[in-house]
């Protein structure tokens, strides 16, 4: 049976099959500290920019750009989040 991770949207799933089970706690150890909880609030900024960004009237590649950038890991802070969604909101 998979070991599951979940934070809010992103779900993550480690299995080796059967192989190690041992391995698998151990992956999921990593990946629970890796993928800390508030990685539930970063989850969620990005399908808020997404959602901005699908309505936009932007070019495939603008769209393609913006959601590549709010990858950068300086997303993480609340403040940028803030002023990216206000920067996207003022493209609608």
């Amino acid at each position: 049976f998979p070991s599951i991770l979940r934070r809010g949207r992103l779900t993550l799933s480690i299995s080796t099959n059967g192989a190690s089970p041992t391995l698998t706690a151990q992956i999921l150890e990593e990946f629970k500290a890796r993928f800390d909880l508030s990685y539930e609030a970063y989850v969620d900024f990005l399908y808020e920019c997404r959602q901005h960004i699908k309505r936009s009237n932007l070019t495939t590649q603008e769209k393609q750009d913006f959601l590549k950038h709010v990858l950068d890991p300086s997303y993480r802070d609340k403040n940028k989040q803030i002023k990216m969604i206000k920067k996207l909101e003022s493209l609608n």
